[in-house]
């Protein structure tokens, strides 16, 4: 990813990056936090770790295809949303830092059916950055 995003040259338009939540309530995803911090920093962006905030749990597309239960986007899109003062380097923003002219780069841990990353971006577009 890191290589993709550096030579395609995208990575000089990001400026914030956040991982999307796991399916239990929450935000972040731990095993995450340390390696987007660091990409975050190399490319000049800052690392968001509650800017997606998971308010409901989420049942898993993988458990939910093998217990043959059908979901669809609203098994995401009715669990997250954005939280307004997200936390930079331990401290939370007084204001949203999100706002036209700005892009958010957000990184799952797995792409099931992109339903997830369908959601994320959905709301951050609403919020008016670039997903």
């Amino acid at each position: 990813m890191l290589a993709t995003l550096y030579l395609s040259g995208m990575h000089s338009r990001i400026n914030y990056v956040a991982a999307y939540p796991g399916h239990s309530t929450g935000s972040g995803n731990d095993i995450m936090a340390q390696p987007l911090s660091v990409f975050a920093k190399c490319f000049r962006g800052k690392y968001l770790p509650d800017l997606i905030l998971r308010h409901k749990d989420a049942t898993k597309s993988q458990t939910a295809r093998i217990d043959r239960i059908r979901i669809g986007p609203s098994n995401q899109l009715n669990t997250i949303n954005l939280n307004e003062k997200p936390r930079y380097n331990g401290k939370a923003y007084k204001r949203c830092p999100l706002r036209q002219g700005k892009t958010v780069l957000v990184v799952d841990d797995f792409c099931t059916r992109g339903y997830s990353l369908e959601a994320a971006r959905s709301y951050l577009e609403q919020a008016g950055v670039e997903v």
